[in-house]
């Protein structure tokens, strides 16, 4: 009776461990299915990974809205408070002679910088410095980035590089004017680069400046031919203007230096520059000056404000 028992017990334990072994065959055979299933499902795919956090341009622009959107961006940049709205704003007018001041104290007082007292720590020079540079940042990335995008129209495509060309060249003529030899950048700035850039010279800024506006006149719009939704960028007419007074002012800085021949041609080139403003007959002034400040009436004040 015993050796039955015993028997028995191994009969139990072997039919034991006989379903384990057929179960865990099943399971390893369901892994090998799956495997089999998921290669055969994956073998012809591609993953087409869009990293959105991830800063880059390439790509981004497929058609005119999504350039114009860029470049209205780039616009944006002199609509902040460290820009045209405030500090470069303040630094301009103060800097001038549009102001008298005695008073020196403090950190908000226009004799500061009247008697050319600001250091680089001051809120309004590091504000105005740095939003020009970023605006030709922009300007560069916006400009290269259109330039490398699928569009078709070449003619669109070069009226915007002609005025981030622009916007570089009004803001490196700013810089120079308020700090003298500062960095020329005309590419965008990649996270390889190096970002402590070297001044260059009075004369190469200006030169740089010289030829970007007039890349602007050759590809911007005329005023007449610009429309409601292009208002308030640059035109043929602003960049001419611009290099006549650019070309103005280096004359004037050639003056100051002893170059008395350089200073003359330069002026020269001011009056050319001048004259084509004037012959091309966009502009006029308004016969009611208070129309200047009539809002409904802005784009016909543009006839008088380039």
């Amino acid at each position: 009776m015993e050796e039955v028992f015993l028997n028995l017990e191994q009969y139990q334990q072997a039919s034991i461990s006989f379903f384990n072994f057929i179960i865990m065959k099943k399971n390893t055979f369901r892994i090998y299915i799956v495997a089999i299933i998921s290669a055969i499902l994956f073998s012809n795919c591609t993953l087409d990974e869009q990293l959105y956090g991830i800063p880059t341009s390439d790509g981004f622009v497929k058609d005119e809205a999504d350039a114009t959107f860029v470049v209205n961006g780039v616009y944006s940049t002199f609509q902040t408070f460290e820009s045209f709205k405030s500090s470069t704003a303040g630094l301009v007018l103060y800097s001038g002679d549009d102001f008298a001041s005695a008073q020196i104290s403090g950190f908000n007082v226009p004799g500061i910088w009247l008697n050319r007292l600001f250091t680089s720590s001051d809120p309004y020079v590091k504000n105005a410095f740095n939003s020009f540079y970023n605006a030709i940042n922009r300007a560069n990335y916006a400009k290269e980035t259109v330039e490398n995008s699928d569009i078709k129209n070449v003619e669109f495509k070069n009226q915007i590089s002609g005025e981030m060309c622009f916007i570089r060249a009004l803001s490196h003529y700013y810089l120079v004017r308020l700090f003298g030899a500062v960095p020329i950048l005309v590419s965008a700035t990649k996270p390889t680069d190096n970002f402590y850039k070297s001044r260059q010279s009075v004369d190469s800024v200006y030169a740089q400046i010289f030829r970007d506006l007039k890349i602007a006149n050759a590809y911007c719009l005329v005023f007449n031919k610009q429309s409601e939704s292009e208002f308030g960028r640059a035109t043929k007419g602003s960049a001419q203007a611009i290099l006549a007074q650019a070309y103005l002012t280096y004359a004037n800085y050639c003056d100051l230096n002893g170059r008395s021949q350089e200073a003359q041609t330069n002026y020269q080139y001011a009056v050319n520059w001048s004259d084509s403003v004037i012959i091309s007959k966009q502009y006029v002034l308004l016969s009611n000056y208070a129309d200047l400040y009539d809002v409904s009436k802005e784009k016909n004040a543009y006839k008088e404000v380039i």
